[in-house]
């Protein structure tokens, strides 16, 4: 006897690896083996017929959520689960009514019994996935097929209520229908040309071609004007990580003189390699660059034309007044767009304008004329003509960021006095009464600035220290040098680069300043007259 209890305990252990690690999870592989040993083989019969009834439960509530899920497939959903709870309750029914005598604890037919019954059950389990999966699938096809045929219909439904534009928003097409089913003698293809109410033809004059000092309409101003107005475009070369690349930028000018003097804005051709005029009637020529002054943004260029130019006539920015009528001509967008005008008034004779840096910190100031007339990229450097086809202003700025009808003009006072000395000498080099434009104080001076570190280890106190003090500057003409560390700044301290900046932000072009140095081993004051920033 004992030697046949042996013998199922073997089987037992082999049987509880294989199948009761699969449908008890709760059990580990050692637990069960223990208790397999410890326990009788109708102890281990009973704890399979719990996991049996766990399982069966589980199941059975696995299949109703899928059953409840199947909305068109639940009959046959429902035909499959009953099929596939009746095996698990008649193995349980089977198993709890035929349990085996100690005769039948044989290791062949016990052990065959086993297997049989375990290899059933995972087949039912691989089943049953596919069929759940199979009722949800088909219960997905048929809502779609469903609200398919729903949408159809209502569209089908919804034609006959269709209204279609008429000549009248006013009437719509069934309501017409039905008058002409009412009134069956109204005419619909008696003409109607003598009962059209027709604009009356007004002479507004011939279109002048020369200056009269009168005001003009907007239609004789831009005729008049317009010859006068150019496009540029040029060739730029912009270095990246992938290389050198030339790219092509576009803006707007106007002719001065019949020779071939053109003005536009600096940055227009700031930086150019090639630099071409087309003209009004789409000749083109190449340019030369006479001067040029970044700060007040200005250029002068010259072409060698082989006709008649029309030049502009420069009008007086100093009489512009608020409510001025004006109009800006130019190519926003590019050459395609050439000749394009825009009316507007001017908002602000004289508006005071801060240019900044990228870091906020102002560059310069710049005194304008604001107006309200659409300027665009591509128009900068072209004319802004009052009433009189009189060029007032050069257009140049406008508000980004989503700002619309806030553009600025540089008033020709301004701008006639640097083009003068960019025709005769290339370069500014006084700037009257007239200017425009305030450069910030500037020293002239290459610099770098001490970290902490540095200055212990080299025993200097903290500053800015000057690497090269530009030829010609504020700075070389009044003594400093290269190598000089500035501590001071009039009443300022001056430990970094930030306190420099802030200093001469704070002070004029032309002020006299105390500036103290560190030089060999101790410091030195210097007064210095500051320059102004020519950028």
């Amino acid at each position: 006897m004992n030697d046949k209890f042996d013998d199922v305990n073997i089987n037992e252990n082999d049987r509880t690896k294989e199948g009761l690690v699969e449908e008890a999870e709760a059990l580990t592989v050692e637990t069960a083996v223990e208790e397999a040993v410890e326990e009788t083989a109708v102890e281990g019969l009973e704890m399979a017929e719990e996991t049996v009834i766990e399982k069966a439960e589980a199941t059975v509530e696995t299949v109703e959520e899928a059953v409840s899920e199947s909305v068109e497939s639940t009959d046959e959903a429902v035909d499959e689960t009953v099929a596939e709870e009746k095996p698990v309750v008649e193995a349980e029914t089977h198993a709890e009514a035929v349990k085996p005598t100690d005769e039948e604890y044989s290791y062949g037919g016990f052990a065959n019994k086993w297997a049989y019954e375990k290899a059933e059950e995972k087949a039912k389990k691989k089943g049953k996935g596919l069929k759940i999966f199979a009722a949800i699938m088909s219960a997905l096809f048929l809502v779609t097929l469903t609200a398919f045929v729903t949408y159809f219909l209502m569209n089908e439904q919804d034609k006959d209520n269709v209204v279609y534009p008429s000549s009248n928003p006013v009437v719509s097409s069934p309501n017409l229908n039905a008058e002409k089913e009412e009134d069956k003698s109204v005419s619909v293809n008696a003409s109607i040309e003598n009962d059209i109410n027709k604009a009356v033809e007004r002479d507004d004059g011939e279109l002048v071609a020369e200056y009269t000092g009168e005001v003009l309409t907007r239609q004789q101003l831009i005729a008049f004007a317009s010859p006068s107005v150019v496009g540029i475009k040029t060739q730029v070369e912009s270095y990246s990580f992938f290389g050198p690349s030339v790219y092509e930028g576009v803006g707007s000018g106007f002719v001065i003189t019949e020779s071939g003097y053109i003005v536009t804005n600096y940055h227009v051709i700031e930086n150019a390699m090639a630099i071409k005029v087309i003209l009004a009637n789409g000749n083109e020529y190449e340019a030369v660059l006479v001067g040029g002054d970044q700060l007040s943004d200005l250029a002068v260029l010259k072409i060698e034309p082989s006709e008649d130019l029309a030049p502009v006539v420069i009008g007086n920015s100093d009489k512009v007044l608020a409510g001025d009528s004006v109009i800006a001509i130019g190519c926003p967008s590019g050459i395609e767009l050439a000749g394009t005008s825009t009316s507007g008034m001017v908002s602000k004779a004289k508006r005071e304008l801060a240019i900044t840096d990228s870091y906020g910190r102002t560059q310069k100031t710049m005194y304008v004329i604001q107006i309200d007339a659409p300027i665009n990229p591509g128009n900068s450097g072209g004319p802004l003509l009052n009433d009189r086809g009189e060029v007032i202003g050069i257009n140049t700025l406008k508000l980004s960021s989503g700002y619309e009808g806030i553009g600025f003009a540089l008033p020709i006072n301004g701008v006639m006095d640097i083009v003068n000395q960019l025709c005769e000498d290339g370069a500014v080099t006084n700037r009257g009464e007239s200017s425009y434009v305030k450069g910030k104080a500037a020293l002239g001076i290459t610099y770098n600035e001490l970290t902490k570190q540095e200055a212990e280890y080299y025993q200097v106190p903290l500053g800015v220290l000057v690497i090269l003090a530009t030829p010609g500057g504020a700075a070389q003409q009044y003594g400093v040098k290269g190598g000089d560390i500035i501590t001071g700044f009039d009443d300022w301290t001056i430990e970094n680069a930030d306190d420099l900046i802030s200093a001469l932000n704070k002070s004029e072009p032309n002020q006299e300043v105390k500036l103290t140095v560190w030089r060999d081993g101790g410091e030195i004051i210097l007064d210095v007259v500051l320059g102004e920033s020519t950028t």
